[in-house]
């Protein structure tokens, strides 16, 4: 009776016990994986804003620039220009896809670019035009908003097709 009922019975809950725990591991790890994913983009996607919200106040001082105040707007924009790294870093930190780091490195060079220009017009020797060459960046600070736009859509994307697997895979496990 041992051999014939009771030890292929023990043998198939051991298999189904050790069946059933391996599928909810991998299932909740799956969940894991999905559930970060979709939190990494929302903070990619919030950095992207405010990447796109500092580039748009920059503009908005340069285009408001009082010649007579040229110091006062160049350490707001500096302080600015700050903000946008630290906002930029967190960016750069939560992108993994190659589209999501190649438009990192785009809105890194392109603020770079503009910072140095920047600091070269607001040169000692540059100050009697320096409200004309505030307002001269505008077009290449433009340069920096597009990719930032990008970055929030490549991640809003991913957001919503992560949010779309984990909700297919949840309904699935049950």
């Amino acid at each position: 009776m041992w051999n014939k009922i009771i030890a292929p019975t023990l043998l198939v809950v051991v298999f189904w016990l050790a069946f059933s725990g391996a599928v909810v591991i991998s299932m909740y790890r799956m969940e894991q994986f999905h559930a970060r994913v979709v939190a990494e983009n929302v903070i990619t996607i919030q950095a992207a804003n405010a990447l796109s919200d500092a580039v748009w106040r920059i503009l908005a001082i340069t285009l408001a620039a009082d010649p007579a105040c040229v110091d006062e707007t160049s350490k707001a924009i500096s302080n600015l220009e700050r903000q946008f790294e630290s906002h930029l870093r967190v960016a750069e930190e939560t992108s993994f896809t190659v589209e999501e780091q190649q438009l990192s490195r785009i809105v890194r060079d392109r603020i770079t670019e503009f910072s140095a220009k920047r600091k070269e017009r607001m040169d000692a020797s540059h100050r009697a035009d320096s409200a004309v060459s505030l307002t001269a960046s505008n077009a290449q600070l433009l340069g920096v908003s597009r990719p930032c736009i990008e970055l929030r859509a490549v991640n809003e994307r991913l957001a919503s097709a992560a949010s779309d697997r984990q909700s297919r895979f949840i309904a699935l496990s049950r």
